[in-house]
């Protein structure tokens, strides 16, 4: 599958095999190492510009590359082309262009301590909420009904890793 890079069109697109290629000439950009990570060097309007490889995969195809851990990202529930969260409990906010027509990139959220739980704060049409990581990641991978809430297996509040979260029914 191949892609115009978003914020490059009609200068460079990008396929499922992180190769990177000029649309002009169609030849393939050569990938450098900075920092252990793959980077590509990309220009436009005479600025050139270093972007990590990994970000223009997660930013075009609309997720993060994370095989090593076999970890998977769902869209948060409410924030469906906003947020996506995965199974070992981050949260990343997807590339969009903001009401001011600028272009934001994808960027991973750094939670917040709150009362010994992790906790983000979500953005919406003029509006803020914080929200339980761990309440993100049920209501996306566990389905969350009615009348149930997210509880912790262990008892570390900070791990919101899907394999320590489980549902359990309450009454009101």
């Amino acid at each position: 599958m191949i892609k115009q890079l978003k914020g490059y069109e009609n200068l460079y697109s990008i396929n499922n095999k992180k190769e990177i290629s000029k649309l002009s000439t169609g030849r393939i950009l050569k990938v450098f190492k900075l920092n252990g990570y793959d980077y590509v060097s990309l220009s436009k309007n005479g600025k050139r510009r270093k972007f990590k490889v990994s970000n223009l995969m997660a930013e075009n195809f609309g997720f993060v590359i994370a095989h090593r851990y076999r970890e998977q990202f769902k869209p948060v529930i409410d924030f469906e082309n906003r947020y996506e969260v995965s199974n070992h409990g981050r949260v990343v906010r997807l590339a969009h262009t903001n009401s001011y027509g600028r272009y934001t990139p994808c960027r991973l959220l750094k939670p917040s301590l709150s009362r010994g739980y992790l906790t983000v704060t979500l953005f919406y049409d003029g509006g803020a909420n914080t929200y339980n990581v761990g309440l993100l990641v049920g209501r996306s991978f566990l389905g969350m009904q009615v009348n149930t809430r997210v509880y912790y297996i262990s008892d570390n509040k900070q791990d919101n890793n899907l394999k320590n979260l489980t549902l359990k029914k309450y009454h009101d």
